[in-house]
């Protein structure tokens, strides 16, 4: 009983993988760019409250971690934004969905709850294949 409990343990764990994210969004264009990937950046900042309980809540859901994981994630703090020439940031969290070559298509300012994440990555979605 004890050994289908950890598989089972085990199994939930992988389903509930955690999302990979990179630091360098010139390394992940260039990955997206291979990949044919859309980017996911979300621009934070250390002493930023909203952004923790974004991370711990909303981009910990498996619904959203799913969708995530389509695009190549970028993670960068709010003082870095600047070298990677994205337009000001006014708050954060700020979250920018762009093209592989980084068309801005879509950009959240703020906390986003699950549903609401959920719909801006669908609209963007809906966006991307009307395109093609």
């Amino acid at each position: 009983m004890k050994k289908l409990l950890i598989i089972i343990a085990l199994g939930m764990s992988l389903l509930n993988a955690e999302l990979v994210w990179q630091n360098d969004l010139n390394k992940a264009t260039v990955i997206a760019k291979k990949n044919k990937q859309n980017i996911f950046v979300l621009v934070e900042s250390n002493h930023c409250r909203w952004c923790k309980l974004l991370k711990k809540t909303t981009l910990n859901d498996p619904k959203i971690q799913t969708k995530l994981n389509k695009f190549i994630l970028v993670k960068t703090m709010r003082e870095d934004s600047a070298k990677y020439s994205l337009p000001p940031i006014i708050g954060v969290p700020t979250m920018f969905i762009m093209t592989p070559d980084r068309k801005i298509i879509e950009q959240g300012v703020g906390y986003l709850e699950t549903e609401d994440l959920s719909d801006v990555i669908d609209k963007f979605n809906k966006k991307a294949k009307s395109r093609k």
